[in-house]
């Protein structure tokens, strides 16, 4: 039996299909741990990276979207279920080159320890000392790799961010991605086809990507200066301001082209079945 949930999820400006981005919370000290950021990218000596988890769910996510005029009344399945996959996530600020590693557990210390000594055995080959910005989950100041970390403080350290600030975390927009082009408005039967959906995405990006690299340095400068852009600045003019060294205008790699002759703009709902 189906059913079309009738509600609309939100405006045009909800979603996948959203032309402008929200901005960011401030967080206390946040322009400060920007500019440190930007600091470390410029520093020849050091790799900077940003780390993160996310789960991936199997139900899905719905957006906006465009359809031909023809197909009337689209339904969507949505699948009555709890299940996801977690993974960790690494990207480099640089060139956009990521790595990943699918939780084979919850996350914890035993699986973050498990993560973080592969990242380190593929980073230090550049030569330069490694630099991971992560969260303050508890298991990433575990006891169980703290002795680790000290070992390595030479050429491998986390670099910790306040607490509840996901806004300063440049790969929250690489999960957001990876959402609109592997998730949004499709209905996956079992788990092993969201794994398979996802992994063969994040397969693409494990060498140098520009996509991926441009969306990071957006991210920071939206973060670095949310009032500004507010006020229409453009994203070249707000990192003059800060002094980044990116000077071209960047647009989100997420943004949908424009508008098609002969399309029309729905909101396509879940149907729940049983």
């Amino acid at each position: 039996m189906y059913g079309n949930a009738s509600v609309c999820f939100g405006s045009w400006a909800f979603g996948c299909a959203s032309h402008v981005p929200a901005l960011p919370k401030q967080t206390p000290n946040g322009r400060r741990r920007i500019k440190r950021i930007h600091a470390l990218m410029a520093d020849e000596a050091v790799d900077l990276w940003a780390a993160d988890e996310v789960h991936f769910q199997q139900h899905g996510s719905r957006c906006q979207m465009w359809i031909p005029p023809e197909t009337k009344g689209p339904v969507l399945l949505h699948a009555p279920t709890r299940r996801n996959v977690g993974y960790f996530g690494v990207v480099r600020l640089r060139d956009g080159r990521s790595q990943y590693c699918r939780a084979a557990d919850k996350f914890n210390g035993a699986t973050f320890s498990t993560f973080v000594k592969s990242l380190r055995r593929a980073s230090i080959r550049s030569g330069r000392r490694v630099v991971v910005i992560t969260d303050n989950a508890k298991y990433d100041h575990a006891r169980r790799h703290k002795q680790w970390r000290e070992e390595h403080a030479d050429d491998f350290a986390l670099d910790y961010l306040p607490p509840y600030s996901p806004e300063l975390n440049p790969i929250e927009r690489v999960w957001k991605l990876t959402r609109r082009r592997c998730l949004h408005n499709r209905y996956f039967p079992k788990l092993d086809a969201v794994i398979a959906a996802v992994e063969a995405e994040f397969d693409q990006w494990t060498g140098r990507h520009e996509t991926l690299r441009r969306l990071l340095l957006k991210s920071l400068c939206l973060a670095s200066f949310p009032a500004i852009a507010s006020r229409g600045a453009t994203t070249s003019e707000r990192c003059a301001r800060d002094g980044c060294s990116v000077r071209t205008p960047l647009r989100l790699a997420t943004e949908l082209p424009s508008q098609r002759s002969g399309y029309g703009r729905i909101t396509v709902t879940p149907a729940v079945f049983h």
